[in-house]
């Protein structure tokens, strides 16, 4: 830096405000909805705005597995990208993104650090993310290379305290109220995933202390049909 500033003559400088730092070409919108109808508004908008490719950010490794769940069943090729998810498998869900193989993408925000994909039409805040810059990281992913882009975001009961720090960030996002229409409700539901902990300890299966009973009785009567000596 001091050979750049003894043989450069620099006399601009250049400074980010918080609302620079989202992309220009990013519309942002918010909804506010109940918890229980996320995933109805999220299908309908989905109807409304045929996204060519769009990232899906959920807060947890969990919300973003039932998410794409929901999405296969009903038709739409997805995929998570979560925190445990291998490398291999990893650069395999991220080609088949950049081919359109799959057109929406599902991911937790340590899993899409590094993302550079281009063309990428929406964004969608599930969750409002926890760290106000999480969610400039999260919009920058779309309006990419001067092109333009949209994220929506929706505020349930759980997230909406995330959103004033995000604003003091990027300034204030538009609010649109959603209308009944808004919401698809025919949506097919899929299987309840099973947990994957440990099978809880229990008693010894009834069927082999009942056979070691029977042995024991074999046993007593084989000694009482025995001849005295």
């Amino acid at each position: 830096m001091e050979l750049a500033y003894e043989h450069l003559d620099i006399n601009d400088s250049i400074v980010i405000t918080p609302n620079q730092l989202a992309a220009e070409k990013v519309q942002q919108c918010l909804y506010h909805v109940g918890k229980k109808e996320k995933i109805p508004l999220f299908f309908g908008l989905l109807a409304r705005e045929k996204p060519e490719r769009s990232l899906v950010f959920c807060n947890t490794k969990r919300m973003a597995e039932i998410l794409v769940d929901y999405l296969k069943i009903n038709n739409y090729p997805a995929a998570a990208l979560t925190g445990d998810v291998p490398q291999k498998k990893r650069l395999s869900i991220l080609e088949r993104f950049k081919k359109k193989e799959i057109t929406i993408l599902v991911a937790t925000d340590v899993a899409s650090r590094g993302l550079h994909i281009d063309n990428v039409t929406h964004v969608f805040n599930f969750d409002l993310p926890q760290d106000a810059e999480d969610y400039v990281h999260r919009i920058g992913r779309t309006a990419r290379v001067g092109a333009s882009g949209k994220a929506i975001s929706l505020a349930s009961e759980d997230d909406a305290f995330f959103l004033e720090p995000i604003e003091a960030l990027v300034g204030k996002i538009e609010v649109l109220w959603a209308e009944n229409d808004d919401f698809l409700t025919d949506i097919r539901r899929p299987r309840k995933r099973q947990s994957s902990g440990k099978k809880p300890m229990g008693k010894k299966p009834a069927g082999r202390s009942s056979g070691n009973h029977r042995g024991r009785s074999r046993d007593r009567r084989s000694r009482s049909r025995k001849k005295p000596s």
